[in-house]
């Protein structure tokens, strides 16, 4: 899964920023990335065991015999462990991504957005044109 680079207030349409604001929000992304990929991990077993419900319903609504459903029931319960594995594993990764995230924010030199208004367009050599 592709990490996004964090939001930031000076990342906006027009406003200038400094590079090294942005190398920070590329290493608070990496930081998050672990948390990212177990959160998608958890959701693709999630959405696994709801496709795997809903192809067991369709197999006993055509009359499937018992001794498959139970072989098939029993792929579900090896799902549903896997399930909680996962969920474990997201919760201890989150634990350990939050606080390095905390820890390297704390560590950025730069703590706010400088609040002058700053546009990439020079307003002394652009002028207005009526159409």
């Amino acid at each position: 899964m592709v990490t996004s680079i964090p939001y930031d207030p000076s990342l906006i349409l027009g406003q200038v920023i400094e590079l090294e604001r942005i190398e920070d929000l590329k290493n608070l992304a990496n930081f998050q990335k672990p948390l990212d990929e177990a959160h998608e991990k958890l959701n693709s077993v999630l959405r696994t065991i709801y496709k795997l419900n809903m192809v067991q319903l369709e197999m006993e609504n055509i009359g499937v015999d018992s001794k498959t459903l139970n072989t098939f029931k029993g792929e579900i319960e090896t799902m549903e462990n896997i399930l909680i594995e996962a969920a474990t594993y997201y919760a201890a990764t989150a634990t350990t991504v939050l606080q390095n995230v905390e820890d390297e924010m704390n560590a950025q030199d730069q703590k706010t957005i400088s609040m002058s208004i700053e546009s990439p367009v020079d307003y002394g050599k652009s002028e207005v044109t009526q159409f």
